[in-house]
C-alpha cells in the first residue's frame, strides 16, 4: 500500500476541475454580496475538497465490496494484537486524521455555525462516494478519524483567531 500521494499524480485534467470549481466557488459567493475572505475561505476549501476527493475516490481502481464491512474500531483491534499489517495501519490511522486538518481550518471561515459538523459532513460525503463507486471501503473509522482531524483544524483556527484578536 502507498502512504505518500504525491499531489502531481493526480493529473492536469483533476487541477483543471478543482481551478474550475474554486473560480465558481469563488465568484458565485461573490455575485452574492459576501464578504472577499469568506469568498476566498470558501473557494479554498472547495479545491481542497476535489483534491480530496480525486485523492481519495476518481484515481482508485475498483475494490471488491464483499470485505467492505469493517466493525468500529477493527485497526485498533489489529494494532494491539500486533498484527503484521499493525505499522500500516498507524500510518493509515494518522493519514486519515491529518488529511481534513486543513478543512478545519477553512470551513469556520466562511461557516458560522457547527463547522465540525460540516467537516464530519465532508468526511461523510468521502466515504458514501467510495462506497458508491465501489471505489474504497465505507469504514466509521475513516469518519472518526477525518472528523477528529476537522476537529483539530478547527481548534488551530480557534488559537490563531484568539491570538490575532488580541493582537488588533
Amino acid at each position: 500500500m502507498q502512504y505518500v500521494v504525491h499531489l502531481f499524480d493526480i493529473g492536469i485534467f483533476y487541477y483543471s476541475i478543482c481551478i474550475s470549481i474554486a473560480l465558481l466557488v469563488l465568484f458565485g459567493m461573490r455575485a452574492s454580496k459576501c464578504n472577499w475572505s469568506r469568498c476566498i475561505a470558501a473557494a479554498c476549501a472547495a479545491a481542497y475538497m476535489f483534491i480530496v476527493l480525486a485523492i481519495t475516490v476518481f484515481t482508485r481502481g475498483p475494490t471488491d465490496l464483499s470485505t467492505n464491512y469493517f466493525p468500529p474500531f477493527w485497526a485498533y483491534r489489529m494494532i494491539l494484537e500486533r498484527d503484521k499489517l499493525a505499522h500500516d495501519l498507524i500510518i493509515q490511522i494518522f493519514m486519515n486524521v491529518f488529511m481534513l486538518v486543513p478543512l478545519g481550518i477553512m470551513i469556520p471561515c466562511f461557516v458560522d455555525k457547527r463547522p465540525i459538523l460540516w467537516g464530519a459532513l465532508c468526511s461523510l460525503s468521502i466515504e458514501a462516494l467510495q462506497f458508491v463507486t465501489k471505489r474504497g471501503y465505507f469504514e466509521i473509522d475513516d469518519i472518526i478519524h477525518n472528523t477528529l482531524g476537522i476537529l483539530l483544524g478547527y481548534a488551530f483556527y480557534r488559537i490563531l483567531k484568539r491570538r490575532i484578536d488580541r493582537e488588533s
